[in-house]
């Protein structure tokens, strides 16, 4: 049922050739793919059950297993799949999750955590004014589009 709800995001895109998955989860998540996979929970609030959402990560990956390969199966267990909550920065309101998100992202992609020990401490990662920044960083980039693509509107 989870996996109906969401099995178009990834319809284009066979997300086991992918060496990083940047998973949203509206309260929490993001897995990485060392050697052997493991699920890295980055919670700008420190609100989610790491365990839950790691679960329901599995769970997803096993069905989209299926659905894409079939054979030969694959078992996504706490096993075969370690997991962690990281230590990274706080927000300290509640409407910052999606900029957090953002954040980690690019700080993830501009420098890959790829040999780590768990727990993974990043918690001085970046500074809290690099997140209050970010939001004028995504106005100005979309007020930039806004007037390229109307200059190309009206030539």
């Amino acid at each position: 049922m989870r996996h109906q709800r969401v099995k178009t995001w990834t319809r284009h895109v066979d997300i086991f050739t992918k060496d990083f998955l940047f998973v949203p989860v509206n309260q929490d998540l993001r897995p990485q793919q060392p050697p052997r996979p493991c699920i890295l929970v980055m919670d700008s609030l420190k609100l989610s059950c790491h365990e839950n959402v790691c679960r329901l990560l599995r769970d997803y990956l096993q069905v989209e297993w299926e659905v894409r390969r079939g054979t030969p199966p694959r078992r996504f267990t706490s096993d075969s799949m370690r997991s962690s909550s990281c230590r990274v920065p706080q927000q300290d309101n509640s409407s910052d999750c999606g900029v957090y998100l953002l954040q980690y992202a690019e700080s993830f992609l501009q420098n890959p955590v790829v040999h780590f020990d768990l727990p993974l401490k990043l918690d001085r990662w970046f500074p809290r004014q690099q997140v209050r920044q970010k939001r004028e960083e995504i106005r100005t980039l979309i007020l930039t589009m806004h007037r390229s693509q109307m200059k190309d509107f009206k030539c």
